[in-house]
């Protein structure tokens, strides 16, 4: 498919874009939204029950009223596929999947209605599996499974989270229900009339299947799986709902952002991830070409987006080259691909890290920091979708390949990717409400300590994830030198005999002592010794400190980092 699609009018799309790319010191987060999603002072004039209830969870009038508030003005730019709310009462009785859903996820990060969701969880979980155990035929609990998609439940491990399943789920019942064609269908037997789309807005349907579109593309980069929907056909079908003017620019953009990765992933497969200079170098400007044809409504999520797909199609050239390989590249053509993709990856990151850093607002946060207006003290990108939080560890992970392999980096360029990872570092950091981000953080720290440039320790283990297994490969890396690699909750290869004999010193079989014994490089008996220290950053980041003795006898215990019970785990996002 050529990436030179017509693009639409300007004029002739309302834009509802969320914020703008911002200019030197200058950013905003507030949307420009011709008319609100939620105006508590335009409902319907009808009584309104003192409570609301889900299951046992009783929960006040005037706190849902709140919530609702707090999704309109932080979320509902994210996600504007959903019908304007005139009632309450209505949305309660008909769509009781999504009301919840949204009074679940404004409540998380909430100034004073944060405990609403510890109260709701349980019995949302249950309602959602309630949902999901038949066939979804109403429209509202498709978007209410959507809205779990972009800011999903807690989890504390990573091979708990059922994003995937859930966006499986997802884009399956948007295509049974027929949102990727332009008139509904009758389907006698399969759905009643009461059903039939005919009673949802065009506007709001076409836009729903983008975002359905969108999620399956994201979440697939994120773990490295070929794209749903991906067919040539179904890829230009999409292209037919931009001429509709009623959808705003911004929506369109970013699906022909992921589409454009849908094409490209595919081809990508198609020639078995190894593609040639000229292929990726037209990869990049079909990309560049998208933010050329939006540019009037061109917004800071737009941005994040293009760049992480620019991220993940530039690590696969680095996943299919191999370390054992790197040092016999130099001088040849190989060996100037490679830096091509290194230095493009390189800005890419900076750029994406550097934008996530200018919206997380200023790094005096309060000790709980939640979402609301900066001036307020708040911390408004608390309500910014997961992806974006991936893409921006994605970044990180990328930065830190770079300095492990990139032998002819300028020392700018290396001082440049440790302190955007510095950066993102202290901005999930930061973000003490949410444990989530705490543990990227510690991630971040373990990959940082193993990082000496041009070592090349982070090995290529995993290739079969396309751009994704750089990620899978960090943290392999980071979980063998902390000796989870023989941990039989992670490596089927583990036994005891394996934990003593290869990580555990004669002089102690403590396991406490696994993560702080030496790692591939082979180390002598007797106290450690530090690996050349990296320039002078502006904070105390841990860089290229390998040994975790050493790492806790400067005082950066993980012990002392909060949330000390998951402090050691190595999941992420």
């Amino acid at each position: 498919m050529s990436a030179s699609s017509t693009t639409p009018s300007d004029q002739a799309h309302a834009t509802h874009s969320l914020y703008s790319i911002p200019q030197a010191n200058a950013s905003t987060e507030a949307p420009m939204i011709d008319a609100p999603w939620f105006d508590r002072n335009a409902l319907k004039s009808q009584p309104n029950p003192a409570f609301w209830s889900l299951d046992r969870v009783i929960i006040d009038h005037q706190t849902v009223m709140d919530l609702f508030q707090q999704f309109n003005d932080f979320y509902f730019p994210h996600l504007p596929i959903f019908e304007p709310v005139t009632s309450l009462e209505e949305l309660y009785t008909s769509a009781p999947a999504l009301f919840w859903g949204i009074v679940l996820s404004a409540s998380l990060h909430h100034p004073e209605h944060w405990k609403v969701h510890d109260q709701l969880r349980d019995a949302y979980q249950s309602l959602l599996e309630k949902i999901s155990s038949r066939p979804i035929q109403i429209f509202a609990e498709l978007q209410a499974l959507i809205l779990i998609c972009y800011w999903p439940l807690e989890i504390v491990s990573q091979s708990e989270d059922p994003s995937w399943g859930h966006s499986g789920l997802v884009i399956n019942t948007a295509l049974h229900m027929g949102l990727d064609k332009f008139q509904d269908e009758v389907l006698f037997g399969h759905r009643k009339a009461k059903f039939t789309l005919r009673f949802v807005r065009p506007r709001n349907r076409m836009m729903t299947w983008m975002k359905c579109f969108q999620i399956s593309c994201q979440l697939s980069a994120w773990l490295g799986l070929p794209p749903p929907i991906s067919s040539a056909s179904s890829l230009h079908k999409l292209t037919l709902l931009y001429d509709d003017s009623t959808i705003p620019l911004e929506m369109i953009a970013m699906t022909e952002i992921q589409r454009q990765y849908a094409r490209i992933a595919t081809i990508f497969e198609e020639t078995n991830n190894e593609p040639s200079l000229t292929l990726v170098q037209m990869f990049i400007h079909d990309l560049d070409d998208v933010k050329r044809r939006f540019s009037s409504a061109w917004t800071i999520p737009c941005e994040i987006n293009l760049l992480g797909v620019k991220l993940y199609l530039l690590a696969i050239p680095l996943v299919s080259i191999d370390q054992q390989r790197l040092s016999s590249l130099q001088g040849s053509d190989a060996a100037a691909f490679l830096h091509t993709i290194l230095q493009g990856g390189h800005s890419a990151a900076l750029r994406l890290t550097s934008l996530m850093a200018e919206i997380g607002g200023p790094q005096s946060l309060p000790q709980e920091p939640r979402c609301a207006p900066y001036e307020q003290g708040g911390c408004p990108i608390l309500a910014h979708p997961k992806a974006h939080f991936r893409l921006a560890y994605y970044a990180c992970v990328v930065l830190l390949k770079y300095l492990d392999c990139n032998h002819s980096a300028s020392p700018g360029d290396k001082e440049a990717a440790r302190n955007a990872v510095s950066s993102t570092y202290q901005l999930f950091n930061n973000l003490r409400t949410s444990p989530q981000h705490v543990r990227a953080a510690a991630s971040l720290e373990v990959l940082a300590r193993t990082i000496v440039p041009n070592k090349e320790r982070m090995a290529t283990n995993v290739k079969s994830r396309m751009g994704a297994s750089l990620m899978y490969n960090a943290i392999w890396t980071a979980a063998n030198i902390r000796g989870f690699h023989l941990d039989p909750k992670y490596s089927v290869d583990a036994s005891p005999v394996a934990q003593h004999n290869s990580l555990t010193p004669i002089s102690s079989t403590n396991v406490a002592d696994l993560s702080r014994t030496a790692s591939s490089d082979a180390r002598p008996s007797g106290p450690s010794v530090p690996e050349p220290m990296l320039p002078a950053m502006n904070d105390t980041f841990p860089w290229g400190v390998w040994d975790n003795g050493l790492f806790d006898a400067l005082g950066f215990s993980w012990e002392d980092q909060p949330y000390a019970e998951i402090a050691g785990n190595m999941d992420f996002f």
